[in-house]
């Protein structure tokens, strides 16, 4: 026998089985000014819902609306789905109750009072947990493991590698398995060209690129620019200086982006605000993003610099000046070894080389198999104490050789010849191809995170990339030293060097 309900009810009853009226008319959000309104998808939020995969990667500018679309498309799903679990995963706990807070609990307290006898009640609340009467649960977490989720959202995750790079990784390893049925979908603004947000947008974009079908493991590429949004726009005439109009001007010949005139006031307005962290938080283009310095790279500033002036280039061998080696001696990892010349007052990286648990025979092998005699290797200063396990030191195993060797000094603290590379870094030129491993080492170099204080140290992580790095800090401090060792160039033998000396293209 069926139930006999009237017309207002029927009515009700038949929108509430829509989804995309749900989505229109069920739920309320505050937007940016704090001002309750109804949800309505945006123009990205609605191109993500009738896009999107099993699983999505979306690098994004700020303020495009991708945490509240998915939030509360994933609170309608449990609301309208018995015994579906979900989950939201920030960075920090604060973050994801935050989160919880404005895009979950929210959005379901402002339902029409007139709507909720026909919505499963709310049985069990806390700041992080909301379990329904249809056995649905939603969760705000900093990690999830061993569970089963319908849905799983991740937020800001190149933040969360860049702070906490081990707890990232139990994302993948202990989130992705849990909602390995689920829909997940995880957003961020870039931090470089690093980490696991980095790596996954990068396979996710070749994948698009080259059309190739996805599997249901496989994550789909989404990127949403600030351009994209019709709110980063302004209508009072501003000044553009020559520099912005340049690259507004780069924007519409390589990529095919032409802004606004409002666009552009905006751009620069908010360039005041942001200054150097614009093209994160407000990228053009996805490249753009992951081509920026964040707080947590050391070399970050200067690899940018680096690739704007060209300076990551084919540098071949100049026969005209000496080469040199530099290396980090590993212990229970990676020795890594960087070849150079000092050309002028130029430091012209050649070839980068790394492996582990060999001897320094291992390593003499392959310096003499370049195409170009190295003249001497520097050393760190634990080369004159350790062995590899033989009876002679490091150094003596290099001399014994043949090998011309310097050992460094130890420094009182690495940040000082950290800033020692920086200092020196304008004056680098890196072989794009045979120093390409060695180039992501100095990407990946960074600051350890300190959680107590919620600041970056001075201290370096230690990770696979760490040795490389330390190689070419050494690389420095070698090139300094023979730059000491040596009488400096007068200008007109640096200029007939240049003239004698390639074109680097």
């Amino acid at each position: 026998m069926g139930y006999a309900f009237d017309e207002a009810t029927q009515n009700i009853i038949r929108h509430l089985r829509d989804k995309r009226w749900r989505m229109s008319h069920l739920y309320k959000i505050k937007d940016k000014d704090g001002v309750v309104i109804r949800f309505r998808p945006n123009e990205a939020q609605q191109f993500l819902y009738d896009n999107r995969h099993k699983r999505n990667i979306i690098p994004k500018a700020r303020q495009r609306g991708i945490s509240t679309g998915v939030l509360v498309d994933y609170l309608d799903d449990i609301l309208f789905n018995p015994y579906y679990k979900a989950a939201t995963l920030a960075h920090r706990e604060a973050d994801a109750i935050k989160l919880f807070a404005s895009k979950v609990r929210f959005p379901y307290d402002s339902i029409d009072p007139r709507l909720k006898p026909y919505i499963p009640k709310l049985v069990r609340a806390t700041t992080s947990v909301m379990e329904f009467s249809n056995g649905s649960i939603f969760s705000a977490e900093t990690m999830v493991r061993s569970d089963t989720l319908q849905r799983l959202h991740v937020s800001e995750l190149a933040k969360l590698y860049q702070q906490q790079p081990a707890r990232a990784e139990e994302v993948k390893t202990g989130a992705f398995p849990a909602a390995e049925r689920g829909i997940i979908d995880v957003e961020s603004t870039m931090e470089g060209r690093f980490g696991l947000m980095y790596e996954l947008c990068e396979k996710a974009k070749e994948m698009h690129d080259m059309g190739i079908p996805l599997t249901d493991k496989d994550f789909k590429f989404f990127f949403f620019p600030w351009w994209g949004c019709s709110d980063y726009q302004i209508f009072d005439p501003v000044d553009i200086d020559p520099e912005l109009e340049r690259y507004f001007a780069e924007l519409k010949e390589n990529s095919g982006i032409e802004l606004t005139e409002p666009q552009k006031w905006w751009y620069v307005k908010e360039s005041e605000v942001q200054g150097e962290k614009m093209k994160q938080e407000y990228p053009a283009t996805y490249r753009e993003s992951t081509e920026v310095a964040t707080e947590a790279m050391f070399f970050g500033p200067h690899i940018v610099k680096a690739r704007h002036e060209g300076r990551i280039c084919s540098v071949p061998y100049d026969s005209h000046v000496h080469a040199y080696a530099a290396m980090d001696i590993g212990k229970s990892d990676s020795t890594a070894v960087w070849t150079f010349q000092m050309v002028g007052l130029e430091r012209h990286f050649l070839d980068y080389f790394e492996r582990d648990g060999e001897e320094p025979a291992f390593y003499d092998k392959w310096l003499r198999s370049l195409p170009y005699l190295v003249k001497g290797v520097g050393l760190p200063h634990d080369a004159a104490a350790e062995k590899f396990g033989m009876p002679k030191s490091v150094e003596d195993q290099f001399r014994d050789l043949g090998w011309n060797v310097k050992v460094l000094k130890k420094p009182l603290h690495e940040i000082y010849d950290i800033n020692d590379a920086r200092n020196a870094f304008p004056q680098c030129w890196f072989d794009k191809v045979k120093c390409k491993r060695g180039l992501k080492c100095l990407d990946n170099f960074r600051k350890e995170w300190d959680e107590k204080h919620c600041c970056y140290r001075t201290k370096s992580v230690h990770d696979e990339f760490s040795d490389g790095a330390k190689g070419f800090i050494y690389a420095i401090q070698y090139g300094n030293y023979l730059r000491g060792a040596q009488n400096a160039p007068s200008k007109e033998s640096y200029r007939a060097l240049k003239r004698r000396h390639r074109k680097i293209i």
